[in-house]
């Protein structure tokens, strides 16, 4: 189903990346006014500060005066180690990266919803939060498990406003984030998953096009899980 997003404003948290961009692309086809967030280009900032996150919606509302959609699609790479070897810094880095600027982008986007009479906020997390947890992962899967939290805690504080704040959990997807995971470890994943395949971008796509639509308008605090039946 094509859905018609014109007129509305998204804001692509991380949306230079792979799934970040695969959306972009996605709502941008359905009319939708884009910005992508990213190191680089027009929308560049660094999350991690609260000063650029400030200075990156107050460029967004001085263009586009009112914001509708939020993906926020952003992680910090991945490092595969024990826990012995990591360090709280370690775990700071993804908090920063995943919950705290969730936590200061809401803080942003919020009233500007309220004025308008609603919104849609969603946030990519991953299927582990909801399934078997990968080794070596701690700090990471401790900053998803956070980001759920803050998203169904924040659900319930805003749904009177017409907010719905909700998650897409997909499985594995190979882009270049995680090109490092070794081919064999993509193929024991596909001999788990019930339908046999690895998740694809527009299996995220989709997810998240129906979570942004009015389609979705009396679902929040919920996470959907896109993993073929893996995490069962």
């Amino acid at each position: 189903m094509r859905r018609d997003f014109n007129g509305k404003t998204v804001v692509i948290l991380g949306g230079t990346g792979g799934i970040g961009g695969a959306i972009a692309v996605a709502f941008r086809e359905c009319g939708a006014r884009v910005c992508t967030h990213g190191l680089k280009g027009e929308y560049k900032a660094d999350i991690r500060s609260s000063k650029g996150l400030v200075a990156l919606f107050k460029k967004i509302l001085a263009e586009q005066t009112r914001i509708d959609i939020v993906v926020n699609a952003v992680s910090a790479p991945v490092v595969i180690a024990p826990f012995e070897r990591k360090t709280w810094k370690d775990f700071k880095g993804h908090l920063d990266v995943q919950l705290k600027a969730a936590v200061e982008t809401a803080t942003q986007v919020i009233p500007v919803m309220k004025k308008q009479g609603g919104g849609r906020i969603v946030h990519i997390l991953t299927t582990y939060v909801n399934g078997i947890i990968p080794t070596s992962t701690a700090d990471y899967i401790t900053a998803k498990y956070a980001l759920l939290g803050f998203t169904r805690a924040l659900a319930k504080e805003v749904g009177r406003y017409n907010i719905t704040v909700n998650a897409v959990s997909p499985s594995f997807i190979p882009t270049t984030f995680n090109a490092h995971i070794p081919e064999k470890i993509q193929d024991f994943i596909i001999r788990e998953t019930p339908l046999g395949r690895l998740a694809t971008l527009n299996d995220v796509v989709r997810a998240v096009l129906f979570l942004a639509s009015e389609d979705a308008s009396y679902i929040t605090g919920e996470d959907i899980q896109i993993s073929g039946g893996s995490h069962r």
